[in-house]
């Protein structure tokens, strides 16, 4: 730079949730990749065949739903705990 400041970049908690991400999505993908055959899921009033596949892929995207809705409750609880 010009002026001699450093150029912004990536700093390292952004990093390791770069890391983190792409080593969940390779482990996920590993595990999707690995486990193909259909399996019973039983519930409290049957029970149903689907692919592991399926119920991998389902259970990766509820969790991320839930961590997201978690974040976003604390978010909104510290912000309403900092008006009063």
């Amino acid at each position: 730079m010009a002026d001699g400041s450093e150029p912004r970049g990536v700093d390292g908690r952004e990093r390791a949730r770069i890391v983190g991400l792409v080593l969940t999505g390779v482990v996920l993908l590993a595990l999707l990749v690995d486990n193909r055959q259909s399996v019973r899921i039983g519930y409290v009033v049957g029970d149903v065949k689907a692919p592991l596949l399926a119920v991998l892929a389902l259970t990766a995207i509820l969790g991320a739903a839930a961590d997201r809705l978690l974040v976003w409750r604390t978010g909104r609880a510290r912000k309403r705990s900092g008006d009063t």
